[in-house]
């Protein structure tokens, strides 16, 4: 009797463990290598650049926040437009 309790223990998952790992096992074999899925398309605007007023802002910010200003400037410049974040605020 020992022993069949112990093949019962590993019988008697619980329903939510057995739907989790179904859910993962159908969302491993859904993505497939080199495809992207519909979410992870991301349109990536222009750089902003070093333009004069990336610059402004970049010394306005720098000496509100006490940050060196090259770096705060090479980070805006970096900084691109997100259309997809325009179109959820706006």
């Amino acid at each position: 009797m020992g022993t069949s309790t112990s093949s019962n223990a590993v019988a008697s998952k619980s329903p939510v463990q057995s739907t989790a790992k179904r859910r993962t096992a159908n969302a491993q074999k859904a993505a497939k290598p080199g495809q992207r899925s519909k979410a992870a398309k991301v349109r990536l605007g222009k750089a902003f650049g070093n333009t004069a007023a990336v610059k402004a802002l970049a010394r306005e910010l720098a000496k509100q926040h006490d940050m060196p200003v090259a770096w705060v400037q090479q980070q805006i410049s970096k900084a691109r437009l997100l259309p997809q974040v325009q179109q959820m605020i706006l």
